[in-house]
């Protein structure tokens, strides 16, 4: 399911109906919003960042899509964004990223010599620590698309276009953020998950 919020309703309108073929249901009050969030799949919200950490803290699984004059503010997140103003064609190209990534899934699982993963419930064991750490939506399909494609060492422009939805060529430090605070968070720094080989990324199944 796909909701849209604005507290502008006039802007609420101009994207309800300029999205109707996706049956997008309009939101215009937060507490409206938040109190049905968890039967959405896609959330598109217009530039208001309180909203979002609201939706993420309640359902991390959402997909966020933020409309936003600074995109810069929200690099770190796990929000695909649009810079404002935008062309109406590359609202409805996210809009369809989206909800392709929500109908595939989290659907692997699988174990390395230092990690178990399951897609699924979003988790990641680490064998030497003994600890099981909760990933992100965008954490979860890094690794779940980097073991899809195990054999190949996959580039920041694929990940930018197939996890972020963004051209390739575009200037952002996004994917390596992503990696960065992923390793962090389960203790990689030596490479033992994810490994940076020359033109990009690769699972460590070793």
């Amino acid at each position: 399911m796909f909701f849209i919020f604005a507290s502008d309703k006039l802007i609420l309108t101009t994207y309800t109906d300029l999205l109707a073929d996706f049956n997008p249901i309009p939101f215009s009050k937060k507490n409206d919003l938040l109190e049905k969030v968890n039967e959405a799949k896609v959330v598109l919200i217009d530039d208001d960042a309180d909203l979002a950490l609201n939706i993420q803290k309640k359902e991390p699984s959402i997909a966020i899509l933020m409309l936003t004059e600074h995109p810069e503010n929200f690099e770190q997140t796990d929000y695909t964004l649009i810079k404002k103003p935008f062309h109406f064609s590359v609202l409805r190209s996210k809009v369809l990223f989206l909800k392709s990534v929500c109908e595939k899934g989290l659907t692997l699982s699988f174990e390395t010599s230092s990690y178990l993963f399951n897609g699924p419930a979003r988790t990641l064991f680490n064998k030497s620590t003994q600890q099981e750490i909760r990933l992100t939506e965008k954490e979860a399909q890094i690794i779940q698309f980097l073991y899809e494609n195990k054999n190949n060492v996959i580039s920041k422009d694929e990940l930018l276009e197939k996890i972020f939805g963004y051209k390739s060529g575009v200037e952002t430090h996004t994917v390596e953020t992503h990696i960065y605070k992923l390793r962090q968070k389960v203790q990689d720094e030596n490479e033992y998950l994810i490994k940076t080989l020359n033109g990009g990324y690769q699972i460590n199944l070793a």
